[in-house]
């Protein structure tokens, strides 16, 4: 009989994994056993079975299970650590703590791993616009330095090597881009789009012990043991009853759950702006039940929006980071997206989604969620393949639009009666352009007015009225907000960001002059708290119903 190979058992620990009755539990104990005294095998057997560990550490039938991925997690980091050139190259993005990212970061991000992992971060030369990229940081140079400036000191090569200090190092080049971007006037979101046309590409060596998939944990709470198996049903109503539990957190520990999340992403060669510009002091954790344990993160105040709150998260199962998206409130209602990380896929993605929408709505008082299009197909041929439509829908989202609610209910009539009916690749993509809404509870809950139009109609309001002078728009703004409020409100305080859209929207001449002072003190929560400003944003019910009145009129 042949000896069992190392890709063979790693087939047959994929094949029974979600399995959890006995038999199959005991089995899996002893092909993790097998595995675990074995030379880790190829490049393709061992990326696979990094996945399958970290779904067994996250749904596991037995602690022995849990104890044992986790240790064979560490053992194949520590292998794609110990590679050398071409064969550590190999796994290049595969998201292995030990493995190579080589990645186009954003500025923010670059900023982080200089400063976390100054060794590991160097520039990759590949691709990078060296002209833009020395035209734009010269004009921080001495300007004696500049007067001498000529083309031969300006040429990349030469330049890279005697003009930075960095001497070819490649570390200490990645270094000076990013202090040197960071140092050029102006915002945040500027020096973003500036870094951006440098199109620099960042190599991190990752460490076995770097924050990924592999290593990354919440450290809270206590594994759960899935001894009955998988949850996949969920009652969205009952489901959102019960309140989840805030675990108070030390600034060590909000700059852990901010760390685990950009290494993680990062690993996966993914950003989203509530990590990447995560303001740590706002960073919060909630226990959900069951091993699920989620992380809200919102933005450093410079970039956060003026008038939704982007609200990002990431879920933890028994530790693992499992899911990420983010939720875009306004006033009751949130749009959000999921992103369940493909080890995880096929566990309990209808928990993970319906204990976000229960922590969205206890934490933040919102009562109607809409999917974000993006999920269910609009511009996504993933999200087309899946037929994520069908997974909200199951849930009790459903189209807004009358005519897609009508082909969405002859749809799944069609697909509970006629056995082995798929919906058609036309189908899901008229589909997906619906507006997928649910909401909690019996009250009904009058649609916000969108975002996205009010923006057309502070566009509107500035070119009608000011010839699309946006700096004419905000002192005329703030002059009619002082003069109804008899305060001084200047361009520099936080109300300035929404001043044209409450002149727009006819807000200020309606309001009392105490209800627009009110609204100026809760919208400096924004800046700090922005779970805290949601929720004092929800008594100005005027507000909203002027917003509402504006938009009809477009």
């Amino acid at each position: 009989m042949a000896r069992p190979t190392f890709a063979g058992l790693v087939r047959s620990f994929r094949a029974i994994q979600r399995s959890f009755d006995q038999e199959s539990i005991a089995e899996q104990e002893k092909i993790l056993l097998a595995l675990s005294s074995m030379p880790c095998g190829t490049v393709t057997a061992v990326i696979l079975y990094h996945e399958a560990l970290l779904y067994s550490v996250a749904y596991p039938g037995s602690n022995v299970v849990r104890t044992l991925a986790e240790i064979e997690l560490q053992r194949v980091a520590l292998h794609v650590s110990t590679r050398k050139g071409a064969d550590r190259l190999h796994y290049e993005n595969s998201t292995i703590a030990g493995a190579p990212v080589r990645v186009p970061f954003s500025l923010t991000l670059n900023k982080w791993l200089v400063e976390r992992f100054p060794a590991d971060t160097q520039l990759s030369t590949e691709g990078v616009n060296e002209s833009v990229l020395v035209q734009t940081l010269v004009n921080l140079f001495d300007p004696v330095e500049q007067e001498m400036l000529h083309a031969g000191k300006t040429a990349w090569a030469y330049w890279s090597e005697h003009m930075t200090g960095a001497g070819g190092n490649k570390q200490q080049m990645k270094r000076w881009i990013v202090e040197m971007t960071d140092r050029l006037p102006g915002s945040t979101a500027l020096k973003e789009f500036i870094f951006g046309q440098f199109a620099t590409t960042t190599l991190w060596s990752t460490h076995p012990n770097s924050p990924t998939l592999t290593s990354g944990r919440a450290n809270h709470g206590a594994p759960f043991i899935h001894t009955h198996g998988l949850q996949r049903s969920v009652d969205l109503t009952a489901h959102l009853a019960s309140k989840p539990r805030r675990i108070d957190l030390t600034l060590q520990q909000q700059t852990h759950l901010v760390d685990v999340a950009r290494g993680v992403l990062a690993s996966m060669q993914r950003e989203t702006d509530p990590v990447t510009f995560s303001h740590v002091g706002e960073t919060e954790y909630y226990d959900m039940g069951r091993g699920l344990g989620i992380a809200l993160y919102a933005m450093q105040p410079d970039m956060k929006m003026a008038l939704q709150s982007y609200i990002g998260f990431m879920a933890f199962k028994n530790d693992v980071p499992c899911a990420y998206g983010g939720g875009w409130v306004l006033n009751n209602e949130s749009f959000f997206g999921v992103n369940v990380f493909p080890p995880f896929r096929g566990g309990e993605s209808a928990v993970i989604v319906a204990d976000l929408l229960r922590l969205y709505h206890h934490a933040f008082n919102v009562r109607a969620f809409c999917v974000d299009p993006y999920q269910i197909g609009y511009g996504n041929s993933d999200g087309i393949k899946s037929r994520s439509f069908w997974f909200y829908y199951r849930l009790g989202f459903r189209p807004v639009e009358k005519d897609l609610a009508k082909l969405a209910r002859d749809e799944y009539k069609r697909m509970s009666t006629t056995q082995g009916y798929h919906s058609p690749k036309d189908v899901l993509l008229t589909l997906a352009g619906a507006t997928m809404r649910w909401v909690y509870g019996s009250a009904d809950v009058a649609v916000p007015p969108s975002a996205d139009r009010l923006g057309d109609l502070v566009t509107k309001h500035v070119n009608s009225c000011y010839d699309g002078d946006r700096q004419a728009a905000l002192r005329d703004g703030l002059r009619k907000l002082n003069a109804r409020t008899k305060k001084r409100y200047s361009a520099s305080h936080p109300i300035a960001r929404i001043v044209v859209l409450l002149h727009a929207s006819g807000y200020l001449d309606r309001a009392t002059p105490a209800r627009l002072n009110a609204l100026a003190d809760d919208y400096r929560l924004k800046s700090t708290s922005e779970r805290m400003y949601v929720l004092r944003s929800q008594r100005y019910h005027a507000l909203f119903d002027a917003l509402g009145v504006a938009e009809r009129t477009l």
